[in-house]
């Protein structure tokens, strides 16, 4: 728009008259256009805003690009200045509507002893979708690893979308006992007893029987027992895991002949073999064994006074399972004293 005005100036003192002429321009506004629409986003996600019009352009957030890159945390108003050559501005607006993700409490790990489970149970107003593809909102976990991690992508109504992880440790695992040089030894003969597990640290442990004397809180002692029986240990570890082991011991006295009740030749390496247990100062003179109806099946004899014992074949045939009969006469070889034992023994199948 323009136009043109004039200003009358009073005449001097010679009377000569001046007129002056001032044409002033009026510029539009600069024009906005492509300005982005109101929008929607999710807690966290970022939105493009731009504008197209010719100028330099002043967003309320200082940045000067026509195009932004934003991600508010509450719901705003993001304002744009567009000044053109002449200085002239316009403003326009883009309103940005903030949606709150999903919320549900989940804890970053869980510490389960061997056997427990854990029970998580989340809010049924959202979905999910679990690492493992389970969609469940209530879910029972039982490990059998040391280290479980799962992640689950909870989403809401509107779409909105929020990724949790969490870890169940497995205290692991059963406690053993190891023994050496046997768990059948001679009266004087001093062992030693290993607790051995996957991970014992800061684990708490307990030895009985405690009139053993024994060092209640190493993992390894040393005892020399006095007469047969069961050692245990007890760990106890930082999460409140109790685990527990024992082991039977089998003191020989000099005249004593120690046998099993049963044994299972499978070939396993386990009790494959049945035989007499002897004490250093016993010599092996008899040992047979016979089934229900009195055949002899196995004398040590045939086998040359051997102490390798019986694998539970007759004629090179395996026996079935049954109960048979045995025979023992060892002879002390200091005083000359015969020991006699006899009994029944199963063969396991």
């Amino acid at each position: 728009i323009g136009g043109i005005f004039y200003d009358s100036l009073i005449s001097n003192a010679t009377g000569c008259d001046s007129i002056l002429s001032t044409k002033l321009a009026i510029h539009p506004l600069p024009v906005i256009d492509g300005i982005s629409n109101d929008t929607t986003l999710c807690s966290g996600k970022f939105v493009t805003l731009q504008v197209n019009s010719s100028g330099a352009y002043l967003w309320s957030n200082g940045l000067t690009m026509s195009t932004i890159s934003v991600s508010p945390s509450s719901d705003q108003i993001y304002y744009v200045t567009v000044t053109d050559s002449y200085g002239c501005r316009a403003i326009a607006s883009v309103a940005v509507k903030v949606l709150p993700l999903p919320n549900i409490s989940l804890a970053n790990e869980f510490d389960l002893c061997l056997g427990q489970s854990v029970h998580i149970s989340l809010s049924s107003m959202y979905t999910y979708f679990w690492s493992d593809g389970s969609t469940d909102s209530n879910r029972i976990f039982t490990p059998n690893i040391d280290h479980s991690n799962y992640t689950v992508t909870v989403s809401n109504t509107a779409g909105c979308e929020k990724t949790y992880a969490t870890t169940i440790n497995l205290n692991l695992s059963d406690i053993n006992i190891l023994v050496n040089p046997g768990d059948t030894i001679e009266l004087g003969t001093t062992i030693t007893l290993t607790a051995h597990r996957y991970d014992l640290r800061d684990s708490i442990i307990v030895w009985l029987p405690s009139y053993a004397q024994l060092d209640s809180h190493s993992l390894v002692i040393k005892t020399t027992p006095q007469v047969s029986g069961f050692y245990h240990v007890i760990s106890i570890s930082p999460y409140g895991c109790i685990y527990e082991d024992s082991i039977y011991i089998f003191v020989l006295n000099p005249d004593t002949i120690a046998i099993p009740t049963a044994f299972s030749p499978n070939g396993d390496g386990v009790n494959d073999l049945f035989r007499p247990i002897l004490s250093s100062y016993l010599q092996l003179s008899t040992f047979q064994i016979y089934d229900r109806w009195g055949i002899l099946v196995y004398d040590a004899h045939e086998e040359g006074g051997s102490t390798r014992g019986w694998d539970g074949n007759y004629k090179n045939r395996p026996q079935p399972l049954s109960t048979f009969v045995f025979y023992v006469e060892a002879v002390n070889i200091l005083t000359g004293k015969k020991i006699r034992k006899s009994g029944n023994v199963t063969l396991l199948r």
